[in-house]
C-alpha cells in the first residue's frame, strides 16, 4: 500500500510539472486503482488515452485495472482497442517485452 501511495505522490508531482505527459497519468491511474480509488483511476486513465490514443500499453493496463474491479464489459472494450493497436505494431516491438503477452492473456481470461 505504501508503494502505491508514494507512486501517487510522485505521479501527481510529475503531472504538475508536465501536464501533457501521458505515462504519468497511466501510472497515476494504476496507483489509484490499487488505493481503491477507481473513479479517479478511470479519470487518470482516460486522460492518458486522450493524450496518447495509440499507446497499446495504456489500453492494456486500463483493461487490467477495469478487470480487477469487476468491470468486465469495459475491460473487454479496452482489450479490443489494445488488440487493434497491437496488430499494427512491427514484430520487433511485439517481441521486445514478453510480459505484455502474459498480461494480455490474463486480461483475455478475465474478460471471458
Amino acid at each position: 500500500m505504501v508503494r502505491y501511495a508514494s507512486a501517487f505522490h510522485y505521479m501527481s508531482a510529475s503531472i504538475n510539472l508536465k501536464q501533457d505527459f501521458a505515462p504519468a497519468y497511466l501510472y497515476l491511474g494504476i496507483a489509484l486503482s490499487h488505493l481503491s480509488d477507481l473513479d479517479n483511476a478511470i479519470g487518470a486513465l482516460d486522460k492518458a488515452v486522450e493524450l496518447e490514443p495509440t499507446d497499446h500499453l495504456t489500453r492494456l493496463n486500463y483493461g487490467i485495472v477495469l478487470a480487477r474491479h469487476d468491470r468486465r464489459e469495459e475491460a473487454a472494450k479496452q482489450l479490443q482497442e489494445f488488440e487493434t493497436l497491437w496488430s499494427q505494431l512491427d514484430q520487433e516491438t511485439k517481441d521486445s517485452d514478453p510480459d505484455i503477452l502474459e498480461q494480455r492473456q490474463i486480461l483475455k481470461s478475465a474478460c471471458a
